[in-house]
């Protein structure tokens, strides 16, 4: 059997066994690398290793010459001679052929990508493209869920939605007010300087009274523009429930008194401090004066109820998804315009002035009756327009513009002047309308002037609507 550390081999022939010794046995380390360089071998490795891979190339010419199938290379030989490596850096010293050696080879090494890792790239890619795929299915699934999701078909959904929302909102304001540490000393000494002016007695009390009062008056009138603009899924127009009227009240009473030197809340309301004038002396901007902060806080509320649209598409196109309305609006303009209607003509109008217009455009829509303004919050939101922008534009059209003409249109309405030469015209034109019309209004002013209101032992005796 051949010992492969040694430089000999035995050979059978004739069953005599004779001994060959190698001509490079008694070579030195540079000599068996250059022997090696010129058979185009690698000539890395230890004095051993590289004469085991010499014997190799001897043992592999001779079965070529022979006609015998070529030996392969025994992979311990390799293996042997790549963990010979440190031995011949440490052999050859500070040899630059050998590091030049060293160097070339650690280059072709890092350009063969290696089967397993090529493998495991593709199942990388594979997987990331799976996830990708899970990933839009689930939205899409979610999208879906949520559109059938309401008040009225899920209230206990929404309703725990809600709640959690408003705990997550006040765990993150307590959170901020606790990152703020200044605000830990002012809000529990604000806080206790309010109690104490509440509890002590003195000539401030008045004062303090008059504007809690107010305090509590001008919330209303805003919480109740909120409640316009929001709507609560029912359209609620407080404008035509509550400020409307309120107008037209302070109208009537202020032709009644001749002037509007009157109070609109308290126990003393609407009546009259001094006896009837002349009527003729009031004018429209007076009447205006008097329900001027109403009106401004009731548009302002609308203001604020243009909000929740507003950052509902802005969270969208901040996260990537696809606001329903604005796919409305993509799909209207993929149609033909002969196709489309008119109230789509508007939406597509509304759409393409927010996006052209800019501030001006907010506030021309906000200034006017608009019931498709929430596009224009939706719109501002999705473009990713400030909000000082949407928001400027929107409090200056519907708390300056839009509710002064509306309180205009109701005082001159309910004004003296304008009721008789309505009547007048009414009276020549259609005398039967007259009648009917002008009891009407009688009866409406009595109602609101506090005349022929039913006391309460006659409430449920009383059937009028």
């Amino acid at each position: 059997m051949e010992d492969d550390d040694s430089d000999t081999a035995s050979t059978t022939s004739g069953g005599t066994q004779t001994q060959q010794t190698y001509p490079w046995s008694n070579y030195s380390l540079p000599q068996l690398r250059e022997l090696l360089r010129q058979r185009g071998q690698l000539t890395t490795g230890s004095k051993s290793a590289l004469k085991k891979r010499l014997k190799n190339l001897e043992r592999s010419s001779k079965s070529e010459a022979s006609g015998q199938p070529a030996t392969t290379i025994d992979i311990t030989t390799q293996q042997s001679a790549h963990m010979h490596e440190g031995d011949s850096t440490a052999v050859a010293g500070s040899d630059p052929q050998v590091e030049k050696d060293n160097d070339c080879d650690s280059k072709e090494s890092k350009n063969k990508i290696h089967p397993l890792r090529a493998r495991i790239s593709s199942r990388s890619n594979s997987f990331s493209a799976h996830f990708a795929d899970f990933i839009n299915r689930r939205r899409i699934a979610l999208e879906t869920e949520r559109q059938e999701i309401s008040v009225y078909t899920s209230p206990l959904t929404v309703l725990s939605y809600f709640v959690l929302y408003l705990l997550h909102e006040f765990r993150m304001a307590l959170l901020w007010i606790i990152s703020q540490q200044y605000l830990l000393v002012v809000l529990p000494l604000l806080t206790a300087i309010v109690y104490f002016v509440y509890q002590t007695d003195g000539a401030h009390q008045p004062l303090l009274k008059h504007a809690e009062s107010g305090l509590i008056w001008y919330g209303y009138w805003t919480l109740l523009g909120v409640a316009s603009s929001v709507g609560l899924g029912t359209g609620l127009h407080t404008f035509i429930l509550f400020l409307g009227p309120y107008i037209a009240e302070v109208t009537l009473t202020a032709y009644k008194c001749g002037n509007t030197n009157f109070d609109v809340r308290g126990d003393h309301r609407f009546v009259c401090r001094s006896p009837e004038s002349d009527a003729l002396s009031l004018t429209l901007y007076a009447i205006f004066r008097a329900v001027q902060w109403e009106s401004f806080f009731w548009g302002f509320g609308t203001a604020i109820g243009e909000l929740p649209p507003y950052f509902v598409a802005r969270a969208a196109a901040l996260s990537g998804n696809r606001n329903e309305e604005l796919a409305a609006i993509e799909d209207l303009l993929k149609k033909k315009p002969d196709s489309v209607s008119y109230k789509e003509r508007i939406l597509l109008m509304v759409h393409e002035g927010m996006k052209r217009l800019g501030f001006f455009g907010i506030f021309l829509c906000a200034s006017i009756p608009n019931p498709l303004f929430d596009l224009a919050g939706i719109t501002c939101g999705h473009f990713l327009i400030p909000f000082s922008t949407f928001f400027g534009a929107t409090f200056l059209g519907k708390a300056v513009v839009k509710s002064s003409i509306q309180t205009l249109f109701v005082i001159l309405m309910f004004s003296a002047d304008t009721l008789a030469t309505f009547m007048g015209w009414l009276e020549r034109s259609a005398p039967f309308f007259h009648g009917y019309l002008a009891d009407g209004i009688n009866s409406q002013k009595g109602a609101l002037h506090g005349k022929g209101r039913v006391s309460e032992a006659d409430v449920d005796d009383s059937t009028s609507l």
